[in-house]
């Protein structure tokens, strides 16, 4: 049986904090120029590669990053546990939103994927992380509606794993332009396009292996309750024959309540507090 695990405080603030900045950093130009505008300037290689497109192919750009950006923007929202808490019908509404988001981007990434700037190595890599986003959608949509909420959350979080490649992708480009003209002497315009050849996999396949190694994983153990006795952990000062009644109606009682003093099932705590356990002070019945 395998569970995931939640997540702890630098993860998830990494995670929202680079999400969000990516889905509004990377999609502002787009918001605020045209495709031709954002061509002529430095860097404008991506732009260029649609400013010339048919027209259903910008519309399926735009959708792919727009749609994109929501699903990447309101994802970490549906990591948090408390919002899931205490607040589930907020959560099942980002999550339709979530989902309608990644089947749209992904769809128009499939679209997208023979125009890729990489080439060959573009569609394959671009064109697999789309198919596998739209699916893992509809498998976290699947498994909620069949009442799995294991199997449900393990496929959000595959689901956020490969929406979050926008942002790998672009922190491996980070690291991989200035290696190359640092340390190879290799001119800017170059070493984007060589890192670009890299990134249609490097940008979602070590995403994946770690939500698999997540939600894979087994549960943490807990350690075995140990049922109070008598005979191994006798109470001083009080009889066996007041200890064993005593335990008795504890375990006739059956398990303990949530919220309930653990001193209650605790054989000191049990002969004190259930009736029938009080001390019965005698020369020849006492324990110790």
């Amino acid at each position: 049986m395998y569970r995931t695990r939640s997540w702890s405080t630098g993860a998830y603030g990494w995670l929202a904090v680079s999400a969000l900045a990516i889905a509004v950093l990377a999609l502002a130009p787009y918001l605020t120029a045209s495709l031709p505008d954002l061509a002529a300037r430095e860097g404008g290689d991506i732009a260029a590669n649609y400013a010339d497109r048919p027209l259903w192919a910008q519309a399926a750009f735009y959708a792919h990053i727009s749609l994109g950006g929501v699903a990447l923007l309101l994802s970490p929202a549906q990591l948090s546990a408390r919002l899931r808490r205490r607040a589930p019908r907020v959560h099942r509404n980002i999550g339709r939103l979530v989902l309608g988001a990644i089947v749209g981007a992904g769809s128009a990434g499939v679209v997208l994927a023979p125009m890729s700037l990489a080439g060959e190595v573009g569609t394959a890599g671009f064109g697999s992380v789309a198919v596998l986003w739209v699916l893992s959608a509809a498998a976290t949509l699947a498994a909620i509606r069949r009442g799995d909420i294991g199997a449900h959350r393990r496929w959000a979080v595959r689901a956020f794993a490969l929406t979050y490649a926008a942002v790998t992708l672009r922190l491996w480009l980070i690291l991989l332009i200035p290696l190359q003209v640092g340390v190879g002497g290799v001119e800017a315009d170059l070493a984007f396009h060589r890192g670009y050849l890299v990134v249609p996999f490097l940008s979602w396949i070590p995403n994946l292996a770690v939500a698999e190694y997540l939600v894979r994983r087994p549960r943490r153990r807990t350690r075995p309750v140990r049922e109070p006795s008598c005979s191994t952990w006798p109470p001083p000062s009080r009889t066996w024959a007041g200890c064993h009644q005593s335990l008795r109606q504890v375990r006739r009682a059956g398990p303990r309540p949530a919220g309930l003093a653990p001193a209650a099932t605790h054989p000191r705590g049990a002969l004190a507090s259930v009736p029938g356990g009080r001390q019965e002070r005698g020369r020849g019945d006492r324990l110790g």
